[in-house]
């Protein structure tokens, strides 16, 4: 076990979301993490601090994560 719990048994690529108050920094880490291990990351937004509509980000991620195509 390492970073955050995870222990590095992604089968498919890693599905990434954030509202767009905070934790943007705390994303790009996970995804630069992921990615430095050999992981395919699919990021899903936002990559802004404007208002959005964050649950379009979130279920986005989550369609792929139900259609298998992502962890």
């Amino acid at each position: 076990m390492s970073v955050l719990g995870f222990d590095g048994g992604l089968e498919g690529p890693a599905a990434l979301a954030r509202r767009h108050q905070g934790f943007a920094q705390l994303k790009e880490e996970v995804k630069a993490f992921l990615q430095e291990e050999g992981h395919e990351v699919l990021d899903f937004g936002t990559d802004s601090e404007e208002v959005a509509d964050y649950p379009d980000f979130c279920a986005a991620a989550a369609r792929a994560v139900s259609r298998s195509c992502s962890e």
